[in-house]
């Protein structure tokens, strides 16, 4: 049977340490544990005194890739059978294995301990920078995300050994981890600040990037469309010229809404550099809605006088068409006929034309902007041309008129001679 094992060892200076079976290995962190050596030469100094009568050295039964402080000590023989109480103090159990937890816990804490301290590099590195590039953000979000993980995680690990164990000795150790992690924590709470006002930053700076963007692209557009109506503006464009300006239109007018929209949005809750920043695009917006207005006033004016254009013009062709074979002495009644059908076709495009025209100049002369007098102005030249059409046409009814008079002379001299020699009998 094994005899009791003594729980002290002799240490120098003649005095003896009580071995704590639950007595966690020594983090790296804290410095290194006693070697295995010098248990055994304890082990041996007590059986050379006779403290121990049976009991192996614990370098021969502990695995070598275990580092262990204490020796596991029997139960007191005097308080269980004996029979129940021979254990082999060399075999490792469940007392052993919960010794190696408080070093994992130990070395979890200082890998939090390092993760902070880089994410404290990564944001001194950015402090005092304005107009954060997302891209440069990586290193201070991964070190963030990095130090969060390892910190719970170690306060999960912490807390459940902490509600299994009851050693003393243990639980102080536990809870110098745990003011260890409280400390980690307070130390990211500024570098958490910095992140969010660097991500804040930059994501304002994406903001005004993106409208400014949307800005730009309607600022061209409204110079493509200005330009083609100004080119237009001596003269008459077409309709898929005005049809694409249109289309180009309505794109600067979906960008300039989309960006008011944006800045109105943010100013809400805008202030210091953010909020003039966001005034100055204001003002660009704005202005560049009233040069939209200008740009629409100056398209619809151009399509206005196209169409005035292409009105004048058929009636202008109408006429030709009608008079392109002025009519001949003594032409017949078949020609005379159709001289006069093209003289209605004429004459019908001709009082559409003067209709339009007369309208659109009513209209013109209700506006007072530049661009109402411009096309005033066009209208009138319109106008001008309109009567010269005018007097082409009534002077072709003049020789219409005149050639059926001449056909209906013979005609009327005849029934004239009828007439009188009726009278006469």
């Amino acid at each position: 049977a094994h005899a009791e094992v003594d729980h002290t060892v002799p240490v120098a200076g003649g005095s003896a340490e009580q071995l704590d079976p639950m007595r966690p290995v020594a983090s790296p962190c804290r410095g290194a544990p006693p070697s295995v050596s010098t248990v055994d030469q304890h082990h041996e100094q007590q059986v050379a005194e006779g403290s121990v009568e049976h009991a192996c050295p614990v370098s021969q039964h502990v695995d070598p890739g275990h580092v262990v402080e204490a020796v596991v000590a029997h139960p007191q023989a005097d308080e269980m059978d004996t029979a129940s109480a021979q254990v082999d103090v060399c075999t490792e159990g469940p007392q052993l294995a919960s010794v190696e937890v408080p070093v994992q816990l130990a070395t979890l804490v200082c890998k939090v301990e390092h993760e902070v301290e880089i994410a404290e590099q990564a944001a001194s590195s950015l402090m005092g920078e304005t107009g954060t590039d997302p891209a440069s953000l990586g290193p201070l979000e991964r070190a963030v995300s990095g130090a969060h993980r390892l910190l719970r995680e170690a306060r999960k690990q912490l807390r459940q050994f902490r509600a299994t164990c009851s050693d003393e000795e243990v639980v102080r150790k536990c809870d110098g981890l745990s003011e260890r992690l409280l400390g980690a924590t307070k130390r990211m709470q500024p570098v958490r600040r910095t992140h969010q006002q660097m991500r804040l930053q930059s994501e304002e700076g994406s903001t005004l990037e993106a409208i400014g963007s949307k800005l730009g692209d309607a600022e061209v557009m409204l110079d493509q469309v200005s330009a083609a109506c100004f080119v237009g503006a001596g003269g008459p464009v077409s309709d898929s010229d005005i049809k694409t300006s249109e289309e180009v239109l309505e794109a600067a007018y979906g960008a300039l809404r989309s960006a008011s929209t944006t800045v109105n949005g943010r100013m809400c809750d805008a202030e210091g550099v953010l909020l003039r920043d966001l005034r100055r695009l204001r003002g660009r917006v704005q202005q560049a809605e009233q040069r939209l207005e200008r740009v629409r006033e100056e398209l619809s004016a151009q399509r206005i006088l196209c169409l005035a254009c292409r009105r004048v013009a058929q009636a202008d062709d109408a006429v030709e068409r009608a008079t392109v074979a002025p009519l001949a002495e003594g032409a017949g009644l078949e020609v005379v006929c159709g001289a006069e059908a093209a003289a209605a076709v004429a004459e019908t495009e001709v009082h559409q034309a003067r209709t339009f025209l007369k309208s659109q100049l009513t209209d013109a002369r209700r506006s007072s902007n530049a661009v109402a007098k411009r096309v005033l102005g066009e209208l009138g030249v319109l106008q001008t041309r309109m009567d010269a059409v005018s007097k082409r046409l009534a002077a072709f009814r003049s020789d219409i008129a005149r050639a059926r008079f001449v056909l209906m002379v013979p005609d009327a001299v005849q029934q004239l001679e009828v007439v009188e020699a009726w009278a006469s009998t």
